[in-house]
């Protein structure tokens, strides 16, 4: 089971490390371990989703260094646009007063400078982008396209100025100034859905022009063959040669005015019927029912187009999220701002449920985003265990979220990736266990030889100890023996002490209820003579009242006896 274990854990095309300690200390050892973290790959992958990483890492950087570009900004975009605009609008007007030869010079002079900004703008690219990238880059079909009219333009205006040219031979030129016009789709923002629609509508249009010049080629050398010497000279002269028969033919295709003109054919050659059916069958009704066709197919071609662009958006936007998720998780396991983590503080950091609960509430993970980071780290270490020797190494926070993407980029292979991880990593658990199992299990086998040695000398020990202990019980049972008759002895004296503080209890409870008679008794008593004092103080009240009223009378009585006598007298 070991060696399967280990089998399954070693990556095919790698040998194992042999010698890890000395290795780390070769030149090359080191090499390989600073740069084991940014160079090993997060899982196996085939060839092609290889070489569709690498194709997206570099349209990532030929973008930057696009977007680093002046003339690539949104400000040299507008001001192109406005100057096309502008260039737009003069020639329309010119095209308006045509008729009037005073203003030729004026509208001569405009042009003049436009193609002197158009020059500037076309030097201004190629300082930035170099000749070879600015013909031959990603971009090289517009680029031609621009410094053609802009050499056009040149030459017209060149012409115009110091030859003074003027007819139909100088005035060739001056149509690509209509052409220019077209650039202003290169300056839109809207310009990658019109160019894939464009490049569509072309090709699908060329090859129906391809079929249409096909059918008219060789219908016209059939014609020509049959009508170049008929009797009518009418028609001898629509058909005299190829190129008359090509154009007689390719009017008839229009379906304009053809039944007039197949019948004076058909007044010279009856026969011709059959080739006037055919004809018009395949020219005037078959090909022109592939125009629809071909545009439905342009229809069907872009949405397929906008649904890889817009699957191809929102990976951008869940890697986007992603690295976010990353570059936080870094910044959380960094602690002390260093910008370098090891694998082993990761795997420690990853451990914490405060952790986990703090990316939740940033709603930064979301699930199995934390077990991809695991597995990647332990995907890693084993890596850096096979190529330096040792399963820790520190890396930056680029290398950790570009390791991490890695392994999660491809959705295809990414589920393979994982169980495969998983797997490896069970069976490094088991094979963790399993090793320290037998070294604990060897360990166990010397500790129980000497549990055994100890064991029998405590035996011998234990019997010694039995003997005395019989002899410590034997004394211990006479003397358990004595110390219950002392304790029967307290418990008879202490019952009886009981006994008699019941019955002292009992006397001293009687007393108390005899005195508490006597009291109530006394009491009563009490009451009763305080009623009868009462009484006989409510009676002598009386009686002083009475005796006090009687004295007052007499006290007054004498007085008015002298003033009833003045009156008599």
């Amino acid at each position: 089971m070991a060696a399967m274990a280990k089998a399954l854990l070693t990556v095919p095309g790698k040998a194992p490390a042999s010698s890890s300690s000395a290795y780390q200390n070769l030149p090359q050892g080191q090499e390989r371990l600073a740069s084991a973290v940014s160079g090993i790959s997060g899982r196996p992958e085939d060839a092609s989703a290889a070489g569709e990483d690498t194709s997206d890492e570099e349209a990532v950087a030929a973008q930057s260094e696009v977007s680093a570009r002046w003339s690539a900004t949104p400000f040299f975009q507008g001001l192109t646009a406005s100057v096309i605009i502008a260039n737009t609008g003069c020639i329309a007007i010119e095209a308006a007063l045509i008729q009037h030869e005073d203003l030729k010079p004026v509208f001569e002079a405009i042009e003049a400078v436009f193609t002197v900004l158009y020059v500037l703008e076309i030097v201004m690219r190629l300082r930035e982008q170099g000749l070879w990238d600015f013909f031959f880059g990603n971009d090289h079909m517009w680029d031609w396209f621009d410094f053609c009219i802009t050499l056009a333009g040149v030459i017209d205006t060149v012409t115009v100025v110091l030859l003074s040219q003027k007819g139909s031979g100088a005035s060739v030129c001056r149509l690509f100034r209509i052409m220019r016009i077209m650039r202003l789709f290169r300056a839109a923002r809207f310009l990658g859905e019109i160019e894939d629609v464009l490049i569509l509508s072309i090709k699908a249009t060329a090859k129906l022009a391809s079929i249409v010049a096909l059918v008219v080629f060789v219908s016209a050398i059939v014609v020509t063959n049959l009508l170049y010497d008929v009797s009518n000279p009418k028609v001898a002269a629509s058909f005299a040669d190829l190129q008359t028969s090509m154009w007689s033919v390719f009017l008839m295709m229009t379906l304009d005015n053809w039944s007039s003109r197949a019948e004076d054919v058909l007044a010279v050659r009856p026969s011709m019927w059959v080739f006037y059916t055919l004809f018009v069958f395949v020219a005037g009704i078959a090909l022109m029912s592939l125009v629809p066709a071909l545009f439905i197919e342009i229809n069907l071609t872009q949405r397929e187009k906008t649904k890889v662009k817009e699957a191809a958006r929102y990976k951008r936007q869940i890697k986007r999220e992603q690295r976010c998720m990353l570059n936080r998780l870094f910044e959380i396991v960094d602690r002390d701002s260093s910008g370098l983590v090891s694998i082993a503080e990761m795997q420690k950091t990853f451990a914490e449920d405060g952790m986990v609960r703090r990316l939740q509430f940033d709603k930064l993970t979301s699930d199995g985003d934390l077990l991809d980071v695991k597995l990647a780290l332990f995907d890693l270490s084993e890596r850096l265990l096979e190529e330096t020797g040792t399963k820790d190494a520190e890396m930056n926070k680029r290398q950790f979220v570009e390791h991490v993407m890695e392994a999660r980029d491809d959705p295809t292979n990414q589920v393979l990736w994982r169980s495969g991880t998983a797997t490896r990593w069970k069976v490094a658990e088991l094979m963790h266990m399993a090793t320290s199992e037998h070294k604990e299990g060897r360990s166990a086998a010397g500790r129980v030889e000497e549990g055994q040695q100890e064991l029998h000398g405590a035996v011998q020990a234990l019997q010694a100890q039995v003997v005395s202990l019989r002899g410590a019980v034997d004394s211990a049972q006479a003397e358990a023996v004595a110390a219950r008759a002392t304790a029967e002895a307290r418990a008879a004296k202490a019952k009886r002490r009981c006994l008699e503080a019941e019955r002292l209890a009992e006397e001293r409870s009687a007393e108390a209820a005899r005195q508490a008679e006597e009291a109530r008794v006394t009491q009563a008593a009490l009451k009763d003579e305080l009623a009868i004092v009462r009484a006989e103080a409510e009676a002598t009240q009386v009686a002083l009242q009475g005796e006090l009223a009687a004295a007052r009378a007499g006290a007054v009585q004498p007085c008015k006896a002298p003033e009833g006598e003045a009156e008599e007298l």
